[in-house]
């Protein structure tokens, strides 16, 4: 569950209201989200915008942990086309 506001053409908002994984991980070892959110998940995010176009810049507005179970959004991220 996820939306996303687009500003303008060059300048997007992705935020994301439900992980699977995060889920899982708060339940069964809380130790793997910071690794998993925020050293794998940036560069993830980065080569799957680069694949669509090399100028698409991403980067973490707010990464989990998340201060309590259910609190939303779970992560977000802006998507920048620079020139």
């Amino acid at each position: 569950q996820y939306d996303i506001y687009i500003r303008d053409p060059k300048y997007a908002i992705m935020t994301i209201y439900r992980c699977p994984s995060l889920i899982y991980f708060e339940k069964t070892d809380p130790g793997r989200i910071k690794p998993l959110c925020h050293d794998l998940e940036p560069p993830a995010f980065q080569d799957y915008a680069e694949y669509w176009n090399p100028k698409i810049k991403v980067r973490p507005l707010k990464l989990p942990p998340r201060e309590k179970p259910g609190d939303i959004p779970v992560c977000q991220w802006e998507y920048i086309l620079e020139d």
